[in-house]
């Protein structure tokens, strides 16, 4: 195969400048202008995006209970399912569920297992909020 220099006046195209050029032009056209999220700027400098509002101040709690689901009077081998409640809403999000002593049950989630008789106190907190309840544990 023999190649020959082009002809003077004509005009060569490799297969490359094409797709290049091709390209340059696709890159252009998709990157496009800038999104404005809908909202159309009226001036050079309008601060953006409106900032919503923030949340409203925490009213506090008239009643916050520590609930469960379970025997009232609980033997060694019961098991609680432990919640807090606010004003009769049960509140969700990250918590700490502790039994004190220790050695008095056993926790798995919000379960509480009961392993030792005697006195023991559960303390559940949700959030910034927390309640406990005195328990007794019987044999």
């Amino acid at each position: 195969m023999t190649v020959r220099p082009p002809k003077p006046g004509h005009h060569s195209t490799r297969p490359t400048s094409v797709w290049l050029f091709s390209l340059v032009c696709s890159a252009a056209w998709a990157c496009g202008s800038a999104d404005t999220g809908g909202a159309e700027a009226t001036t050079k400098d309008s601060g953006g995006l409106p900032t919503p509002d923030g949340p409203a101040a925490d009213e506090g709690c008239e009643s916050l209970t520590l609930g469960h689901d379970g025997p009232d009077s609980p033997v060694v081998g019961d098991q609680w399912a432990v919640f807090l409640r606010c004003d009769e809403a049960t509140l969700v999000g990250a918590s700490v569920l502790t039994v004190d002593p220790v050695e008095a049950a056993e926790i798995d989630e919000n379960l509480v297992i009961f392993r030792e008789a005697g006195p023991c106190t559960v303390r559940l907190q949700v959030g910034s909020r927390a309640a406990s309840l005195d328990v007794v544990v019987n044999p």
